[in-house]
């Protein structure tokens, strides 16, 4: 960590969502209606201008990467109220991906996608807040200790040795997700980084840039997916874009 770095505050709002809402496994894109998550009975709200929607098919099964293109498509264009194939994507500087006009021109609409094993999810901002999501579904036989120099600061190294073994597995894809999440609100994704972003739950939870990284300015927060049998997090930036 960089000498004098700060660590800043973040909010945590857990459990936001339950993860549901099955569709036709053979033919997802045909079935892309909005679909928002199920709120949790004790959640807070996320901004208004943000919605969340999943696409699963069984427990076990592999969501076919072309279908969850498609159905990303099909869902974003119902927000913008535009035909399916009308939508052009490009690259941000960190090729963060974003929704443009004919022209070029970035759209007003800001999205993000994740998808691992059964389960993909979407998270859509109406008003360009930036946002970012990230959903894991462990792998049997993964030992994601064998990975920590990957996505853990010095610090979490530090901080894993105090958990128990029995947790570790669940400690580590906790905190591979939330700061990817992050990261990918940040619009920085994987060049990120990981291991420049420290992250405490607290409480107070907080997060730290380390080595150097620059995050954009603003306040952020990060609000836990209930993903049966997985993990997830959705990160936004607390003001929509201007």
């Amino acid at each position: 960590m960089l000498a004098g770095a700060e660590w800043t505050p973040i909010r945590i709002r857990r459990p936001v969502r339950r993860v549901e809402g099955q569709v036709n496994e053979h033919q997802p894109h045909r079935a892309a209606r909005l679909h928002p998550l199920t709120p949790h009975p004790s959640a807070p709200d996320l901004p208004r201008d943000v919605a969340l929607h999943a696409l699963s098919v069984r427990p076990g099964g592999s969501v076919d990467r072309s279908a969850v293109h498609a159905w990303m498509r099909a869902t974003l264009a119902a927000h913008c109220g535009d035909d399916p194939s009308a939508l052009a994507f490009a690259e941000g500087p960190a090729g963060k991906p974003c929704l443009v006009d004919p022209l070029g021109a970035p759209l007003r609409a800001s999205y993000n996608l994740s998808h691992s094993g059964h389960l993909a999810v979407l998270v859509v901002s109406a008003l360009g807040r930036p946002v970012g999501v990230d959903v894991e579904i462990p792998r049997p036989g993964r030992d994601l200790r064998r990975l920590v120099e990957g996505f853990l600061s010095p610090g979490e190294v530090s901080q894993l040795d105090l958990v128990p073994a029995a947790a570790a597995q669940s400690w580590l894809l906790r905190r591979w997700t939330a700061k990817e999440a992050l990261a990918k609100a940040w619009g920085l994704g994987l060049s990120a980084g990981l291991p420049r972003i420290a992250f405490d739950e607290g409480p107070p939870a907080r997060f730290e840039a380390c080595a150097g990284l620059r995050p954009p300015d603003g306040s952020w927060s990060l609000a836990e997916l209930d993903v049966p049998g997985g993990v997830g997090w959705v990160a936004w930036g607390d003001e929509p874009a201007t």
